[in-house]
C-alpha cells in the first residue's frame, strides 16, 4: 500500500467497500509511485468471493494503463482546445450520415447559428426544404454523386428557417468512412453578416458606378 497515492486510499477503500456489499466486481484506477518507472497508472478489476467465515476475497488483476491515460489527457486537452478555437472563430461542429441523411449538431449550434433548437434540420430532406432552389439543386447533385473518402468540401448556402429568419451558413468538412458508412463532417459558422457587408458594399460600388456613369454622359451633353 506505501506506493499507492494517498489521495486516492480512501476511493480504492470505498470501492472496496461497495464491491463487497452488492457482489458487484471491483473497478478502480488510480495513480501508483512505482520504484524505477516513476508514476504510473494502473487499472485493478476484481471479483469478490465470500468465504465460509464471512470474510471476503478478490480474485483479480492490476494493468499499467499509463500509455492509455495520457492519450486519454492528450485527446481532453485537444479537444479543449479545439473549443476554445471554434468558440473563438464563431462556429460549431455537425456531422451528416451520406447514407440515412441524418444530421447530427453539436450542443452550441443553437446559440452559435443564432437559431432556435427546434428549428435545426435534422435530416436532409430537412436540411434541402430551407435552401433555395438553385443551392438545393446543388446539394442534390453532391449527394447523388459518387464522394471518394477523404474528400474536402466547402459550401456557403442561405438557409431560410422555420422562424422567418434568413442565414448564410458557410461549412467545410472532410468525407470519412467508418464501418462501411460514409459520413460528412466538420464544422459550420454563420457568414450573415459578412454577406450583408459584401452585399452592400457591391451595391454601393454598384452605385459609384452609375454615378460615374451619368456624370460623364452629362459631361458629353455639355
Amino acid at each position: 500500500w506505501g506506493i499507492i497515492d494517498q489521495a486516492y486510499y480512501e476511493r480504492i477503500q470505498t470501492a472496496f467497500a461497495r464491491s463487497a456489499e452488492s457482489g458487484k466486481m471491483w473497478e478502480i484506477r488510480y495513480p501508483i509511485d512505482h520504484p524505477t518507472r516513476g508514476r504510473i497508472w494502473v487499472e485493478g478489476r476484481a471479483t469478490p468471493r465470500k468465504q465460509s467465515d464471512g470474510s471476503t476475497t478478490w480474485y483479480g488483476f492490476l494493468v499499467d494503463i499509463t500509455e492509455r491515460k495520457r492519450s486519454e489527457e492528450e485527446i481532453h486537452v485537444s479537444r479543449s482546445r479545439l473549443r476554445t478555437a471554434l468558440a473563438a472563430g464563431g462556429m460549431c461542429t455537425f456531422a451528416a450520415d451520406m447514407e440515412t441523411g441524418d444530421l447530427i449538431w453539436d450542443k452550441r449550434a443553437s446559440e452559435v447559428l443564432g437559431i432556435d433548437d427546434q428549428f435545426l434540420p435534422r435530416t436532409r430532406a430537412d436540411y434541402m426544404a430551407l435552401l433555395a432552389e438553385p443551392d438545393a439543386q446543388d446539394s442534390r447533385a453532391l449527394v447523388e454523386t459518387e464522394i471518394p473518402d477523404e474528400t474536402v468540401l466547402v459550401r456557403e448556402q442561405e438557409l431560410r428557417f422555420g422562424d422567418g429568419s434568413r442565414r448564410w451558413l458557410a461549412f467545410a468538412g472532410q468525407t470519412r468512412r467508418e464501418e462501411g458508412r460514409q459520413s460528412f463532417e466538420g464544422v459550420v459558422q454563420d457568414i450573415t453578416d459578412r454577406r450583408r457587408m459584401e452585399h452592400s458594399r457591391a451595391r454601393s460600388q454598384r452605385l459609384e458606378s452609375i454615378g460615374t456613369l451619368a456624370g460623364g454622359i452629362a459631361h458629353d451633353f455639355n
